[in-house]
């Protein structure tokens, strides 16, 4: 009981500060119409700006969900797009008997990065959906329309993918202005960057020449972004090696586009079988 006597002597002064400070606000308050809309108005402000604050990190909370939502209805949209092709060359090619849904040469599926390397020699990422979901070995990975890489092993409900930044990965690249083909690679060394070589002598190669997938490869749609010429040089008088900056940001991979060549198993075996036959 004295200790709380001794509190309260401590805290008499501000006490009564307090006390006399709501008494003339309070008298502030109910002397006219006009200070009692004006206190109104900024006490619903207040309370406003804190509902709007509440809202702003309720939807904050919300975003992965509704981030989610948004790739589904993008990689619906993009096989939409894909029988839409297919549907507008069956229409040019009135030899062909197959029904329009089946000329979709393409199958896309979205998935989340939930593993990614991009400092080692020999990297990979690794994504949150698997052979469940319609993932299969051999898909080509995608963001955005850049390249990635592709998927290398498969259980339920997980992929691991080869992702560009690996020295292992090799497929065939394009200038998309100069019309030169030759084989792209990474040289260990720039996360950003890849070289593409074997580019033919006479090609008209050109620094910011855009390069993309070529239809060699049976893993990636032809026409997928790799990156741009920054400088090339003529090898030993034969070939032309160019230095590629890539387009996908590597280091800051959160969600990708899977995509399934429903013919590649069919291509592969027929290719196989006319090396063997040589």
């Amino acid at each position: 009981m004295f200790r709380l006597l001794l509190f309260l002597k401590k805290i008499y002064f501000f006490a009564l500060f307090v006390v006399l400070e709501l008494l003339a606000f309070s008298y502030f308050y109910r002397s006219s119409a006009y200070t009692n809309a004006k206190i109104m108005n900024a006490s619903n402000r207040l309370v406003g700006g804190v509902y709007n604050s509440l809202h702003q990190v309720k939807s904050y909370f919300l975003l992965k969900e509704e981030n989610r939502q948004l790739l589904d209805r993008i990689s619906e949209l993009e096989n939409r797009l894909e029988n839409y092709r297919a549907g507008e060359l069956f229409l040019r090619d009135s030899s062909r008997f197959e029904p329009v849904d089946s000329l979709g040469c393409y199958i896309y599926r979205n998935a989340r990065v939930i593993n990614n390397s991009i400092v080692r020699r020999h990297n990979f990422l690794t994504l949150d959906k698997g052979r469940r979901n319609g993932i299969e070995k051999d898909m080509a990975v995608t963001q955005n329309g850049m390249l990635v890489g592709y998927v290398l092993h498969v259980s339920d409900k997980f992929a691991v993918c080869m992702s560009l930044l690996n020295t292992d990965f090799k497929t065939s690249g394009r200038g998309l202005r100069g019309d030169y083909d030759g084989s792209i690679r990474w040289d260990g060394i720039r996360y950003d960057h890849a070289t593409l070589s074997e580019i033919p002598r006479y090609a008209e190669i050109n620094v910011g020449d855009t390069i993309v997938t070529t239809s060699f490869s049976s893993r990636f749609p032809e026409g997928i972004g790799i990156g741009t010429v920054e400088s090339f040089e003529l090898i030993n008088g034969t070939y032309y090696e160019a230095d590629i900056r890539l387009f996908t940001r590597f280091g800051a991979l959160r969600y990708v586009d899977v995509i399934r060549y429903k013919d590649m198993e069919e291509r592969r075996l027929l290719e196989e079988m006319i090396e063997n036959d040589i």
